[in-house]
This record gives structure tokens, C-alpha cells and sequence, in this order.
């Protein structure tokens, strides 16, 4: 129940752009460090309460972060001004969402940092690159060229490996 609920929740941030360029979001991001907090700290309050004013600014467009946490044990509290993650839920429910929540995102920014690899691996990329600097990128003297163009050394490497350009 609580996979198919960060799966859902996921999607729903991901499908507007969330993580494009590999950013993060904050919606994942503040959920994930919630998680985190009452985790490492289970028995001070402020961590356990959710302000509803903030909640709604930050998660009002996703139901799927309310369902979530709903799914994990948070309920409305007395004063219905906040959402409060009683003492006699465990943390196991949690700990589950934390780490899904973390390799979804986690999966993404892979995924993205892959792409953006792929495209610098391309011959005629790599070549203009290469020459609009005019030096070869693989000598340890290159560094700064290869820092604007945000290749590791051992991108270089592999790139001039693929395409026999050196």
C-alpha cells in the first residue's frame, strides 16, 4: 500500500518536470527529510507535527503526499490546524517510505545524469567541443577545459576511447 503510494506520489511530481535536469523537488525533498527527522528524533514533538498552512502550501496540488502520509499513521490533530504522527504508531511504516522515497529519486537523478552523458558522447558534440577549445581534453593540464564542459577525466577518456578523437 505505501509502494503504490510513493509510486503514484512520484509520478505526480515527476510528470510536471520535478526532477528534469536532475534538480530535486521540494515537495520529495521536505517529505523525505520529515521522514528523516522523526526517524532520527521519534520523541520530540515538533518533529511529529505538521503545520496544515505549511502542509498545503507545499503538497496542496499533490493528494497523493496527503494519502501518503495518512498511510504512514499522520492524523488531523485536536486543533485541526495540524497533522500529527501520534506516539502510538511505529516507525516502520516510515522507514519504508523514506527509502522508497529516497531510490525513486535517486533512480531519476541517475537516469538523467546518464542522458546528459550520452549526449556529451557523441562524435560531432565531442568534436565541436573539443575544437572551439582547441586543445586536447585527456592531458591532466586540460582540467579547467574539461571543467567547463563538465566532463570528469574519465568521461574524457571514454569518450576519446569511443571516437578516436584525441
Amino acid at each position: 500500500m505505501i509502494r503504490e503510494t510513493v509510486e503514484a506520489l512520484f509520478k505526480a511530481v515527476t510528470s510536471g518536470g520535478g526532477l528534469a535536469g536532475g534538480g530535486s523537488n521540494k515537495a520529495l525533498d521536505t517529505l523525505y527529510d520529515l521522514f528523516a527527522q522523526v526517524i532520527k528524533t521519534p520523541y520530540i514533538d515538533m518533529y511529529r507535527m505538521l503545520d496544515l498552512a505549511q502542509y498545503r502550501s507545499k503538497f496542496g496540488k499533490f493528494p497523493e503526499a496527503q494519502k501518503l502520509l495518512e498511510d504512514i499513521g499522520f492524523r488531523t490533530g485536536s486543533s485541526s490546524q495540524h497533522l500529527v504522527f501520534p506516539y502510538d504508531q511505529t516507525l516502520p511504516r516510515m522507514m519504508i517510505a523514506k527509502e522508497l522515497l529516497h531510490g525513486k529519486v535517486a533512480k531519476k537523478r541517475e537516469e538523467f545524469s546518464y542522458s546528459d552523458f550520452q549526449s556529451k558522447l557523441s562524435f560531432p558534440t565531442f568534436q565541436r567541443l573539443s575544437s572551439i577549445l582547441g586543445t586536447p581534453l585527456l592531458p591532466k593540464t586540460s582540467k579547467e577545459q574539461r571543467g567547463l564542459l563538465r566532463l570528469s577525466l574519465e568521461e574524457a577518456q571514454f569518450i576519446c576511447d569511443r571516437t578516436g578523437v584525441q
